[in-house]
């Protein structure tokens, strides 16, 4: 333990506390979204910057797919027979920091989501066209997907642009994304007959013409919108570009359209045709669905490492509307160059059922740590401490490799006996040697707890926990932080003596001895664990009388001052000058 003449003494440490939080205060309204949002934010944003990527498929899609690209609640596969479009409207997500039982029954309910899959075929074509990718992108997906390291799949090359060989004689089709939409090019070589070029539409309930000639699918999502085409001709190389318009045609006896083919007026046919409609309802962007990230880091040549879940959609098994309940929801890490222009990687971890990463950390050689919550029995394990999900869910923790194509360690924590209740990862730091530091919360009496650990059992009503893993996944240490109420670790940062900072909140009347009284229904404290998890160098805790905080973030400098983020909905939080409100801050040492 260090001395504390090494450390601010409280009135050091309070306007830096008390200045965070009431930053917060102030923009209540916007607090609790803001406060986790802002560090990430531009690094989240910049992946509306990176180009649509389409993949091989290895075997991470169903075999009828040859190429697919996914993105947020999307899928988009390209088969023989035409692409299919898969899109899903997620269940509302709650928060999952829920008292008690309702989080344990929450966190057992799989969800379920409205679907809709529209598929892209042109009437009469070819059965079998060659199916090519065109322009490699210089980054690469990964799916460790299961606990059977033989179905993981690595190094999938990924391509800007999918071409269909002659779809009809001398008619190519080309698919590729611009903007964040997708598009599609209808290449029609000199001398082709247009006329035999006609899309169908299969899932859509009808289809009908704007005012403006875009064409309108309307499906049980709503109305989709496929802006009216721009059709040009390159001409001794000038574009030229021409008047072209859909033409809907009724397939069925109620004379719904169905099926919509191309007009276009005086055009030269001895030159080569393009027609370019673009579907601006299909948002894909990065592959991965980088828009949901709950956390993110940056390495020091300013690469940014995303991490959240992806709703994967799988290939559906009939076009329309229909009901499904979900498993398919994996964590994700996507690694972004310094400018937001190049996905460098992109991998998904997860199993059969609900994983959700929460926080990501990456150390100096760009191995990138995650921690969050999965109910995934079969969960992707290598060299793990915990390697059982017995209970409805667990935290996990996962650390992938510099090159994103393969896992350092990953593990179960807690979760281990059917008495245990949900277990869940909220915050990770990683230190200089590659240590990784995990805070979280559990029901469950099974995190792994070192010997001489600060606190060794679960004290009941839900405990934060802190556990050290080592470069290869060896336990350093671990250690329950709480009392008999509920208690949770939501962030927490490391020094570079490894000292462990972590900022949470509590309802307990006792913290394992210290911190003997709570100040308002939800309180938040800041604590200091020792290099070997056996003893707190302080613990403090700040909150209103009469409203709920918690804590956000925690980050602390070379100086040991510790810098802390939240949001309350209290009116009585105190001032810089702490001397008027002594029994609200306290500081246990």
């Amino acid at each position: 333990m260090h001395s504390l003449s090494k450390r601010p003494s409280l009135p050091a440490l309070w306007p830096v506390c008390a200045f965070s939080i009431c930053s917060f205060v102030w923009n209540i309204a916007h607090a609790a979204d803001d406060a986790a949002a802002v560090a990430s934010a531009p690094h989240i944003r910049s992946t509306n910057r990176l180009p649509l990527s389409f993949e091989v498929n290895r075997g991470q899609a169903d075999s009828r797919a040859k190429f697919l690209a996914r993105g947020r609640d999307v899928g988009l596969f390209f088969t023989d027979q035409g692409a299919v479009l898969a899109l899903t409207q997620p269940a509302h997500r709650d928060d999952h920091r829920l008292p008690g039982a309702q989080l344990q029954r929450d966190a057992a309910i799989p969800q379920s989501r409205s679907s809709l899959a529209l598929r892209y075929q042109f009437a009469g074509a070819n059965r079998h066209p060659k199916i090519e990718a065109l322009d490699p992108l210089p980054g690469h997906s990964n799916y460790f997907i299961g606990n059977d390291p033989k179905q993981w799949r690595t190094d999938i090359a990924q391509y800007r642009r999918v071409r269909y060989h002659d779809v009809y004689p001398g008619v190519d089709v080309v698919y590729y994304g611009k903007d964040g939409q997708l598009e599609f090019d209808v290449e029609a070589a000199a001398g082709v007959d247009l006329t035999q070029v006609r899309l169908r539409v299969g899932g859509a309930d009808s289809l009908a013409l704007d005012d403006e000639g875009n064409l309108q699918l309307h499906t049980a999502f709503g109305v989709l919108t496929q802006r009216k085409p721009v059709v040009y001709q390159m001409i001794d190389g000038e574009r030229r570009e021409l008047n072209g318009e859909y033409v809907l045609r009724d397939l069925r006896r109620d004379k719904t359209a169905h099926e919509v083919a191309f007009r276009v007026a005086d055009y030269d046919r001895r030159y080569a045709l393009v027609l370019d409609p673009t579907l601006i309802f299909a948002k894909l962007v990065g592959g991965t669905g980088a828009d949901d990230g709950n956390g993110v880091a940056v390495d020091a040549s300013g690469n940014s490492y995303v991490t959240g879940y992806t709703n994967s959609t799988g290939f559906p098994t009939t076009v329309g509307a229909y009901q499904t309940t979900h498993f398919g929801q994996d964590a994700f890490i996507s690694k972004i160059s310094a400018d937001g222009t190049t996905l460098i990687y992109s991998t998904l971890i997860g199993g059969n059922s609900t994983d959700e990463a929460n926080a990501i950390a990456v150390d100096s050689n760009g191995n990138a740590y995650i921690t969050g919550r999965t109910l995934s029995a079969n969960f992707p394990l290598k060299n793990a401490l915990q390697s059982t999900l017995a209970t409805s869910d667990a935290a996990f923790v996962t650390s992938l490799n510099a090159a994103g194509n393969g896992l350092n360690y990953s593990t179960y924590l807690g979760g281990q006996t059917a008495f245990d209740g949900s277990t869940i990862g909220y915050g990770i730091a990683v230190d200089a040697a590659g240590n990784a530091y995990v805070g979280g919360f559990t029901y469950g009496s099974t995190i792994p707890v070192s010997v001489g650990a600060f606190q060794t059992t679960y004290a009941g009503g839900g405990d934060a926990f802190v556990v050290k893993i080592g470069p290869t996944g060896s336990l350093g240490y671990g250690t329950y932080l709480g009392g008999t109420a509920y208690d949770e670790a939501s962030a927490i940062a490391v020094d570079n003596e490894g000292d462990a900072y972590i900022a949470g909140g509590t309802g307990s009347t006792s913290f394992n001895g210290v911190v003997p009284n709570t100040i308002g229904p939800g309180t938040i404290w800041i604590a200091e664990l020792n290099p070997a998890g056996t003893g707190l160098v302080y613990v403090s805790k700040i909150g209103s009388s009469d409203g709920s905080e918690e804590a956000l973030g925690i980050a602390v400098d070379g100086g040991h001052q510790v810098y802390f983020s939240a949001y309350s909905n209290g009116t009585d939080l105190p001032p810089t000058a702490p001397p008027q409100h002594a029994g609200v801050f306290e500081a246990y040492i």
